[in-house]
């Protein structure tokens, strides 16, 4: 069982056939640096556990295509020490949390893919990077022109972004 490596601190699996749901046990491997599960489409569907934020020593973490559905887990907002966030791909639907303004050490910030909606938390602009994670965000989501205007976070140079629904948002309208 997965449970069991307590030492692992590296965990890459890309294109590989995995089936059924991310054991919960996987959220218990302190040492965790690194965790990548990239287009695992034989996957169930399934919420992120909430218990992602046990890993508090986690650097990188991509869980890109591999159907995960819900809202996004306040939880990860804990995780200051990522430096990478990729949940691209998956179904997550809902707002973006407040505490991943917590993510202050960020410098890939990718939420796209998704049916994310509504405003974004203000306190995102604090992250130092956040003018260019800004699109990783919001694209291919299902934010409004309203969403964002709403949101109060600066918009970036390039006004002009894609949406879920193939639409350009524009944020200068």
């Amino acid at each position: 069982e997965i449970g069991n490596l307590k030492k692992l601190n590296y965990l890459y699996l890309q294109d590989y056939p995995l089936t059924g749901k991310l054991p919960e046990a996987l959220f218990s491997l302190s040492n965790l640096e690194r965790l990548g599960i990239i287009r695992s489409l034989y996957m169930d569907k399934a919420q992120l556990s909430s218990s992602i934020g046990n890993l508090t020593n986690l650097k990188f973490l991509s869980l890109y295509d591999v159907n995960l559905t819900g809202s996004l887990p306040a939880e990860l907002g804990r995780l200051s020490n990522l430096t990478w966030l990729s949940l691209e791909g998956n179904d997550f639907t809902g707002t973006v949390p407040s505490s991943y303004a917590g993510l202050i050490n960020i410098e890939c910030f990718g939420l796209s893919d998704n049916g994310l909606s509504g405003t974004l938390p203000p306190a995102l602009a604090n992250i130092k990077s956040f003018p260019q994670l800004w699109t990783n965000i919001v694209e291919f989501n299902s934010f409004t022109q309203e969403d964002i205007r709403k949101s109060k976070v600066p918009a970036p140079t390039s006004p002009k972004v894609k949406m879920l629904s193939g639409q350009e948002l524009d944020i200068e309208a």
